[in-house]
């Protein structure tokens, strides 16, 4: 009896060990399943980031980006291709590049205030010469008019000075030039260069290689007519072999 009863017990305790087991088994399997559902569901998607690189703009004979023959004043300021003030306004109103010189307004009234000293000084010489021609004036009135003349001279030849620094800031710098609301001129920035790979440090035989229809025009001036745009020319300035400017201008609009 008591054999019997070990072994029923044995096999018993046997049985609930397999049943255990296996309710241990479909616990777990029902585990794992639920487990990869959620991970399933939770694992998010891979993404690819696509980068797009801007396409170089060229300086060519017919413009710079925007700056085209024809563009206005207030157009090339809303392009944002120029600086948002001009950078010089005796004359023409220059406008440098966003990253090139920044306007100085102390500089500008400077300027401004030499070029009304001058302008004021030659009127009054002419003035005084109606009214004393030197024929028929004495040698105090003379005197006196060869005074007023030194002055404006002097005042002329400050005002040539600036004039020269400003011209040479902006084609160091490249820029645009505006004359009554429309494009004038466009100097290209340093950097800058056309389709063709020429900019400022090209050599005059790379130079004429690219472009076989420049005309020279002496003193280093290399140049022609800008296609489709009546009156502008396109022009590249070469010293001791090397491009020093690349520019794009117009006689048809004045300051």
């Amino acid at each position: 009896m008591n054999g019997g009863i070990v072994r029923t017990r044995s096999r018993a305790v046997i049985m609930l060990s397999v049943a255990g087991l296996t309710g241990i088994l479909a616990a777990c399997n029902t585990a794992q399943q639920t487990a990869s559902t959620v991970g399933t569901t939770t694992t998010a998607p891979s993404t690819t980031t696509t980068t797009t690189t801007p396409a170089e703009t060229y300086f060519t004979a017919t413009g710079y980006g925007e700056l085209q023959p024809g563009t206005t004043e207030a157009e090339a300021v809303a392009s944002r291709e120029i600086g948002a003030a001009p950078v010089d306004v005796i004359g023409c109103r220059e406008y440098a590049y966003p990253d090139g010189p920044q306007p100085d307004p102390a500089q500008m009234a400077a300027d401004a205030k030499l070029e009304a000293q001058y302008l004021k000084a030659t009127a009054e010489v002419d003035t005084w010469s109606e009214k004393h021609p030197p024929e028929r004036s004495g040698a105090r009135q003379n005197a006196e008019g060869a005074q007023k003349a030194a002055d404006a001279a002097g005042l002329a030849a400050k005002s040539a000075q600036r004039m020269v620094e400003r011209l040479q800031v902006f084609l160091g710098s490249g820029g645009a030039s505006f004359g009554h609301g429309r494009l004038r001129s466009l100097v290209a920035p340093p950097g800058a260069h056309t389709a063709e790979g020429i900019g400022r440090g090209s050599t005059e035989q790379d130079l004429r290689a690219a472009y076989p229809s420049l005309t020279d025009d002496g003193e280093g001036r290399w140049s022609m007519p800008s296609p489709g745009n009546p009156g502008w020319t396109f022009a590249v300035d070469v010293e001791s072999g090397k491009v020093k400017q690349l520019l794009l201008s117009t006689d048809t609009v004045t300051c």
